[in-house]
């Protein structure tokens, strides 16, 4: 990602063992001519070779952690100058309200962050994981809006398209269980 500040982020093969071959991906900051480390605290991977950190105008970060690797357990925010980031969505936490679906849905299988502004409002992806039908449905778009801490659907599978046609997302993970 780049920002209106000259920064960029940028995903890295990292070469642990000096044989000539990536053997993980991180993102970097690269700002002022030089690269940082990108770091949120109490985590310890918040990038990989398919989830970027996302860095707004006013400095803050989105992330995810991916510490264990796939799929994203959480997806956090770190305001610019903030000790501690908020975590804003969770795998197993209940269906934002109000839950696009009936039933009993919790958070399955998350993907982002997506976009990032400047007034701290990030988009991701998520299935959904009907817990007592024991069925998971792909998948939805949604936005956290920072400034009430609410989550709405923007979008799902098969929605139409202002454009006409309907929407048709590319990930999708069928399960019978989620353990």
């Amino acid at each position: 990602s780049f920002n209106n500040r000259s920064e960029a982020i940028v995903s890295v093969g990292v070469d642990a063992n000096g044989d000539g071959i990536a053997d993980y991906f991180s993102d970097f900051l690269y700002s002022g001519g030089t690269l940082a480390t990108l770091t949120a605290p109490g985590l310890t991977k918040i990038s990989n070779s398919d989830i970027h950190v996302l860095r707004n105008n006013n400095g803050g970060m989105a992330f995810a952690d991916v510490s264990n690797g796939e799929p994203v357990n959480t997806i956090w925010v770190l305001p610019s100058g903030a000790s501690s980031a908020t975590e804003i969505i969770g795998a197993r936490l209940a269906c934002p309200t109000p839950c696009p679906l009936a039933g009993s849905q919790v958070i399955y299988r998350l993907f982002g962050p997506l976009a990032f502004d400047d007034a701290g409002n990030v988009a991701f992806e998520a299935s959904l994981y009907n817990t007592q039908a024991n069925t998971s449905t792909c998948c939805f778009l949604f936005l956290y809006y920072a400034s009430d801490g609410s989550i709405v659907k923007v979008a799902s599978d098969l929605d139409g398209t202002p454009i006409g046609g309907k929407f048709g997302f590319v990930e999708g993970y069928p399960v019978t269980e989620l353990t």
